[in-house]
């Protein structure tokens, strides 16, 4: 018999969802190979491509019984058989902020949200370890809540030594350098700095806190995340607006609200009471020379004469430095400020001018305002000395910025202590409303009310500063051990359909994460009973099937099994803002 030479592809490409569906009914493929002419002459090629389809087709109907996802897997084997980083839906892309810069010098991007890269010269080297050279383009994208970790597909487990996490969030970014479309490196010993804008959420009791988290690199190859030091986390904006303008909270939690408002209003309005009594000394005007331009006058003028202004106020800085100039310096002269062109002095010395003002503008410069029925002119001025008075002047200076820089630590000593006093006397009021409300909390869950007893929270704005020593995706993440409330779980939709392996996802409103789990039957479903949770899996025709906070608050025991029935939503899913009118709670 002669040997026949198959090429059997035993390592094919991922299939996608759609070429799956195409090859699910076999029958029809097997008829369509068996139909194949007999006398057409042998084609290795030919050959080649059928068995390609038949593979597919075998691998879409093993992967549609369940042969390589089936009922005893457990989460781990199931994530394990998957990609690593795995979208839900192919049609929605990702969409990068691009940013151009020239490498040989480098330079910094601020992006929408706020945030901000730094890259330093010479930070980006080619497949070879090449330095490049010239402009090179730099592709960003963040993500700051659930939706974005589930739409990215990007895994929020970290295993730890044996121990599985899940990560919360404070921020997360993909970053990487292409140049003519190929992709690029960090340059050994190079880093880019990061500063991502984002919210954090804390318990309202905890809002003077900053929680510490940590900085991870996602590693793809070894599918975990890589622990690289702390996030350097700034708090840069609280708001308790949110929370005032909820109705929906019950007595005691309105109340505790209100009154931390009201404990904010009366720290602000005693803070700015502390710094209104003890006045800043003014500071002395430092002497200069005049430059010689023949743009330099005198002036003679009284209170009474002229009108001093600074920002609208006619008794401001401006008048107090003046009246210090004239008491220190005698033969004070102005000296119209450099670069000035449009200035003509003959014009305005011909001019008898009725009126003048005179506006600071800033440490140096003064606005002079001169006024005639006819005509008004303004131009910069600059107080200087001639030089026989700026020696002089300069040691008087000297002197007096000693006695300011003495008055001005005798006044930041004393701001120190009145609100290190002020601050004890808030904390104590805020602890005492805590308490308060936590003894409403404890009566609650004596009553069996464990719904009502959940975490108030607040967002608070933060800037993560971290060094990016590669490309790719690094997150500002704190690990969460698992919740401590399970369930057994079976998974069906209003329509009565079951869903057996397919991935689950599981939100709680209180943590910046995505739960992930294999949802088959009794599958163990994590949860934090005492905060709002939102599940949900993707349908395999690309639909979402959810059990919303409502129907967790109405399950009645804390372990066993439970039939958690999805409200399946028909609505076509194309984009980002599709999920989000569906998931966002």
């Amino acid at each position: 018999m002669k040997k026949k030479n198959y090429n059997i592809n035993l390592d094919p490409k991922d299939l996608s969802s759609q070429e799956i569906n195409q090859h699910k009914d076999f029958d029809a493929l097997l008829q369509q190979v068996n139909t194949v002419p007999a006398k057409k002459p042998f084609n290795v090629k030919t050959l080649y491509y059928v068995a390609g389809s038949i593979a597919a087709a075998l691998l879409g109907v093993f992967l549609y019984l369940g042969v390589f996802a089936d009922q005893s897997m457990t989460t781990k084997e199931y994530l394990a058989s998957q990609s690593y980083i795995n979208p839900p839906f192919e049609n929605i892309k990702p969409t990068y902020e691009k940013a151009v810069i020239n490498v040989n010098q480098g330079g910094e991007h601020v992006y929408e949200s706020g945030s901000k890269i730094t890259v330093p010269p010479a930070a980006f080297v080619d497949n070879k370890g090449e330095l490049v050279n010239g402009e090179v383009d730099i592709k960003y994208r963040e993500f700051h809540d659930f939706i974005d970790f589930f739409l990215s597909g990007i895994p929020m487990e970290y295993d730890s030594a044996g121990v599985n996490y899940v990560l919360e969030s404070a921020g997360m970014i993909e970053i990487f350098a292409e140049q003519n479309g190929i992709r690029l490196n960090v340059a050994p010993g190079k880093e880019i700095n990061v500063e991502l804008v984002s919210e954090i959420s804390v318990p309202v009791a905890d809002r003077e806190k900053v929680p510490a988290y940590n900085i991870y690199k996602l590693d793809e190859k070894k599918r975990n995340w890589v622990y690289k030091g702390q996030d350097d986390i700034e708090v840069v904006e609280d708001d308790m607006t949110d929370l005032l303008n909820q109705e929906d909270l019950d007595g005691p939690k309105q109340e505790y609200v209100q009154e931390l408002a009201k404990i904010d209003r009366k720290e602000n309005v005693e803070l700015a009471a502390i710094e209104a009594n003890i006045p800043k000394p003014v500071t002395p005007v430092q002497p200069e020379r005049a430059n010689g331009s023949d743009y330099v006058f005198n002036f003679d003028f009284t209170d009474e004469e002229v009108g001093f202004r600074n920002s609208g106020s006619v008794e401001g800085t401006a008048h107090e430095e003046i009246n210090q100039l004239r008491r220190q310096y005698a033969n004070t002269l102005w000296q119209v400020a450099p670069g000035i062109d449009d200035f003509n002095e003959n014009m305005v010395s011909q001019i008898a001018w009725e009126d003048m003002k005179l506006e600071q503008i800033n440490n140096r410069d003064y606005e002079l305002t001169l006024i005639n029925p006819n005509k008004t002119i303004k131009v910069i001025v600059n107080p200087v000395l001639n030089s026989q008075d700026y020696e002089a002047a300069v040691k008087q200076f000297n002197e007096d910025f000693a006695v300011f820089q003495e008055k001005i630590s005798e006044r930041e000593e004393t701001l120190r202590v009145q609100k290190e006093e002020l601050e004890k006397r808030i904390e104590l009021e805020r602890q005492i409303a805590e308490n308060k409300y936590e003894e409403a909390m404890a009566i609650y869950k004596a009553n069996g009310r464990d719904d009502l007893a959940t975490d108030l929270m607040i967002k608070k704005k933060v800037i993560n500063r971290f060094a990016a020593s590669s490309l790719g995706t690094w997150n500002c993440d704190r690990p969460l051990p698992p919740a401590v409330y399970h369930l057994n779980g079976e998974f069906v939709d209003n329509e009565s359909k079951k869903y057996t392996q397919e991935m689950a996802y599981l939100v709680d409103k209180n943590k910046n994460t995505v739960y992930r789990f294999y949802a088959k039957d009794k599958a163990n479903v994590l949860y934090n009973k005492y905060s709002e949770n939102l599940l949900w899996l993707v349908t395999r025709d690309n639909k979402l099937a959810i059990f919303p906070p409502e129907k967790f608050k109405q399950i009645d025991k804390k372990e066993g099994d439970y039939t958690f029935v999805m409200d399946l939503h028909d609505e076509a899913i194309a984009s980002e803002e599709d999920v989000r009118k569906i998931l966002q709670f």
